[in-house]
């Protein structure tokens, strides 16, 4: 049986809180943690000082993208993700499927 880890749901452009019925919505967060790591930054995680990626260092060429794929990959594993799939093109547009490990 696979467990669906739930968050409160974020507007579309990431603005605010979803509401349902006067109260918070919710929705699986997976997808958004990934997002998170690999926007984020070491040092941006109170609880994982040593969790981000910071995609934006490797879209402005600091580092190489085979560089970039293995440090995702790694911080993901790190947030118990199985990565099944991690691609990114040279326009910055990133493929990520992955599923947390129980």
């Amino acid at each position: 049986i696979r467990r669906i880890y739930k968050d409160i749901a974020l507007l579309e452009d990431g603005s605010g809180f979803r509401f349902e019925n006067g109260d918070f919505a919710t929705e699986p967060s997976d997808q958004r943690h990934i997002e998170h790591i690999l926007i984020s930054g070491k040092g941006q995680w109170r609880e994982h000082p040593l969790l981000g990626v910071e995609i934006i260092r490797f879209l402005n060429r600091v580092g190489t993208r085979a560089e970039f794929l293995k440090k995702a990959r790694l911080q993901l594993e790190f947030d118990n993700m199985k990565v099944t799939k991690l691609t990114a093109s040279n326009s910055g547009a990133v493929d990520v499927e992955a599923v947390r490990i129980q």
